[in-house]
């Protein structure tokens, strides 16, 4: 397959004057070269059946665009309008050709005769054309799969000169890997010029080649025979690291436009075949058969990831010919912004797990899939298979990975389709096309519930519910974890809080004050004043959930989730149990005795000779008083009053999926108009956006010196998306802010920045993890440890250029960092 990981590739034989150092480069690209140069080994590459880079894995979603390297010689402002517009709409790359003999739209690496008779002259600048493509692709966020071969009989047709321009790609993204999703060798080859056995044996023969060469990923082709063994046959044995497949656009079945969507899941685990991409499935304008569905076109790329497929391209005929009839080009322009379902995917990154293609698949009728679905009533069938059906779906596949699961109910009919819970679980319901989570369920094994029609598809994202005895589902509405035993606050008639519990009651604990469940279930008090109630785990067996309890008695009552603290760990993480607590309630008893030591049994007979020696300050029954009289820390978290604390707002922590939501409202909010905004942002933004399991932060840390923006424009911007901007003084409870940092406190060292993301006129950046991490030293609390450590492990650190970054500290940052560079071999692997 490919070379052993820092194995330098064999040297090729080149011409100098096609060496990628010595030709010329487009002064726009020059900051990419910067990238290049920080960022060597950021190549793609395969872990299981997953794309990844240095960033971690993702799903490709990409696009063709035949007609791109034309656009970059004749067209650059339609090229650089319809790369913004994939990146905006979520591709993250474009399937371009590196030459085509259509009349009137040919690219030209060499002089040829096309397929009208017409000689075309070689384009003298092909190749900087080639370079610079990758470059403006890379520029919005994209790389590029390489198509090298098609209509190779009409622009190549002798085998050297097909080798040739082998090495010329070889040689124009040595320095490029990294922009490079992957090569195919030839475009559905058996049309393409490669035609026959010996048309498949030169396939496999160039495949070699290139996998002999290159890091870069590399695939065959799709070839004419898709069936499986087909596939296989091309596949098994290759030195290809990926399958391209052009799978169904049969419309013409029963299934009428799903076999298409479907069509992916037979190839997702072949044997000897290597992980497939969806390379060219049906769309707008298509040949053979169109399809404009956007749901439909949505359904296609997520079932292509659950069927284990790691690449989805939308395929359109203005990604063909970019004209309504070719050829020559005629009919007018065919737009991308006018295709249909061009916005159909734009929400998929953001919804999806990025390694879903290594998941563990199944069809939906297995024991493995959450649900059993139902048609007509009739259990585990789908409506293909029962006659005049009114109610059901065509599909429910899914994928599953240790609790986690995702499944895809589609081509739901009119009467919705319904879905019985094999094990307990809990999970979102979110409409594809929108990203917007519909509902949020949680169900017992057994329990049904009915999805209407709606989109005609939905994804379904949750996990499975640990499995423990006597323990209860919560509420669906409420928080998924609970440090400790749930309590609730209620309010009967104005009259202060009193204790309640949902459930069988603990008579021996809770005393039957008149705001109790026991008084509820008597209809002992008015239900109109009450505030809130308690719902949740009850450790005794059957326990009945608050909401089945008002279902019971015919009442509906507001309600909060709070816990009961009773051990000092659960004070002392006070602030982050509020988190996910609405309030606390103090067992001021058994605090006492955890922290005494002592037991309330026997007390009676040596705590006044404590007290008067001022061992403890007061008697430990007193409610509220913190019996250590030194332990400010657990006084502190207490607070001054025992009984129920009320959760005080808390400033919220993002997540990295969610702040680079905020960041796409940023974006949005900012003028269309205007030269771009390049924000640097340091801290902990490389773990936000690199995926770090449970890293939050309040706030997003902008390096002012590599960052280029108008000042009262992000701040007008960062307001109108809910963002506090460089507050000096005091912050706002539950508002995320952007915060400017100078050089001070704070080093960083010299780095070209590394481009993150690109949102319209956003640009985000970060400092090499490098940078990052030698930044990180001067401080080394906890947290920055944790970041460190995830840096060291998610990417190929340089320690030494680390040591060199610090040693341009200025003092005294430079003693700080130097003192804790002793983590850096204790951190990395």
């Amino acid at each position: 397959m490919q070379p052993a990981a820092g194995a330098d590739p064999p040297a090729l034989a080149l011409r100098p004057e096609v060496a990628d150092e010595q030709l010329p480069r487009n002064p726009r690209s020059s900051n990419i070269k910067e990238w290049e140069r920080a960022n060597p080994t950021n190549l793609v590459r395969l872990n299981g059946k997953s794309f990844c880079d240095d960033a971690g894995p993702f799903l490709g979603l990409g696009v063709s665009y035949f007609q791109a390297l034309r656009h970059a010689k004749h067209d650059r402002a339609r090229l650089d309008r319809n790369l913004a517009l994939f990146a905006a709409k979520g591709f993250n790359y474009v399937r371009i050709l590196s030459m085509v003999s259509w009349d009137g739209l040919e690219i030209a690496p060499v002089a040829f005769t096309n397929r009208a008779g017409r000689v075309i002259p070689a384009w003298p600048d092909y190749w900087q054309q080639f370079r610079e493509l990758l470059d403006l692709a890379a520029l919005h966020g994209l790389r590029a799969e390489v198509t090298v071969f098609a209509d190779a009989q009409y622009v190549m047709p002798s085998k050297a000169a097909r080798l040739a321009h082998l090495d010329g790609i070889l040689a124009n993204i040595a320095s490029r890997k990294h922009q490079i999703l992957h090569l195919e060798v030839a475009n559905e080859a058996w049309q393409n010029g490669f035609s026959g056995a010996q048309g498949i044996a030169d396939l496999r023969a160039f495949t070699q080649y290139l996998a002999d060469r290159t890091h870069v990923l590399v695939a065959t082709t799709s070839n004419d025979d898709t069936s499986n063994e087909g596939i296989m046959a091309l596949y098994r044995g290759s030195a290809a690291d990926l399958a391209t497949v052009h799978f169904s656009r049969d419309t013409r079945t029963i299934e009428g436009g799903w076999l298409p969507v479907r069509d992916t899941y037979r190839a997702g685990n072949l044997p000897g075949v290597p992980p497939v991409s969806s390379n060219e499935p049906i769309g707008p304008g298509s040949s053979v058969s169109s399809e404009s569905d956007p749901i439909k076109l949505c359904a296609a790329a997520v079932f292509a990831y659950l069927a284990n497929l790691p690449a989805y391209v939308y395929h359109s005929r203005a990604g063909v010919y970019g004209f309504v009839k070719c050829c020559p080009p005629a009919g007018g322009e065919d737009r991308f912004e006018d295709s249909a379902g061009i916005s159909a995917y734009q929400h998929l990154p953001r919804i999806l797990p990025p390694d879903l293609a290594s998941w563990t698949r199944h069809d939906g009728l297995e024991p493995r899939a959450p649900f059993t679905v139902f048609c007509d009533g009739r259990p585990n069938q789908y409506w293909p298979n029962v006659g005049r059906a009114t109610n059901g779906c065509h599909r429910n596949i899914g994928s599953v990975k240790g609790r986690e699961f995702v499944c895809l109910p589609m081509g739901i009919l009119a009467g919705g389709v319904t879905l019985e819970a094999r094990r307990p679980l809990q999970f979102q319901v979110i409409h594809p096309l929108t990203g917007v989570v519909v509902s949020n369920l949680t169900l017992n094994g057994g329990a049904r519930f009915t999805l209407p029609q709606g989109p005609g598809a939905y994804l379904l994202r949750g996990s499975f519910s640990a499995r423990s005895r006597g323990a209860a589902q919560v509420d669906e509405t409420r928080p998924k974890r609970f440090p400790h035993r749930i309590w609730a606050a209620s309010d009967f008639e104005a009259r202060a809080p009193d204790y309640g519990w949902f459930g069988l009651p603990e008579t021996n604990n809770i005393p039957r004050y008149p705001g109790n469940a026991t008084a509820l279930g008597v209809g002992a008090r008015p239900h109109q004043n009450v505030r809130a109630l308690m719902t949740g785990i009850n450790p005794a067996p059957s326990p009945r959930m608050g909401k089945e309890v008002m279902a019971e008695k015919k009442v509906k009552l507001s309600y909060m989730v709070g816990t009961m603290i009773e051990v000092p760990h659960g004070a002392l993480t006070a602030d982050e149990i509020a988190q996910t607590a609405e309030f606390f309630s103090f067992g001021t008893n058994d605090l006492t005795q955890t922290c005494l030591g002592m037991s309330r049994d026997d007390s009676g007979s040596f705590l006044l000779p404590y007290t008067e020696a001022e061992i403890v300050k007061e008697h430990p029954s007193t409610p509220g008083v913190t019996p250590l009289r030194h332990n400010t820390s657990i006084k502190t978290a207490l607070g001054n009053r025992s009984g129920f604390l009320l959760r005080r707002p808390m400033p919220i922590a993002l997540d990295g999926e969610q702040w680079m939501a905020v960041l796409e409202r940023l974006a949005k909010s900012l003028p269309s108009e205007g030269p771009p905004l390049r924000l640097c942002l340091i801290g902990s933004a490389a773990c936000l956006f690199g995926g770090m399991d449970g890293r939050t932060s309040m706030d997003l840390d902008i390096w002012k010196p590599a960052s280029d923006y108008d000042r009262l424009e992000l701040k007008l911007a960062a307001e109108k998306a809910g963002l506090l901007f460089d507050p000096k003084t005091t912050l706002e409870p539950d508002t995320p802010y952007l915060q400017l940092v100078e050089p001070g406190l704070t080093q960083l060292g010299e780095f070209a920045p590394v481009l993150v993301e690109r949102l319209g006129r956003l640009y985000i950046y970060r400092p090499p993890a490098e940078n990052l991490v030698a930044a990180k030293l001067i401080r080394a609390e906890p947290k920055d440890l944790g970041d460190v450590a995830f840096l060291i492990s998610r990417h190929r650190l340089d320690l030494d250029r680390i040591r060199q970054i610090i040693a341009g500290f200025d003092q005294p940052t430079r003693e700080k960092a130097s003192e804790n560079l002793v983590f850096l071999e204790v951190l990395k692997p």
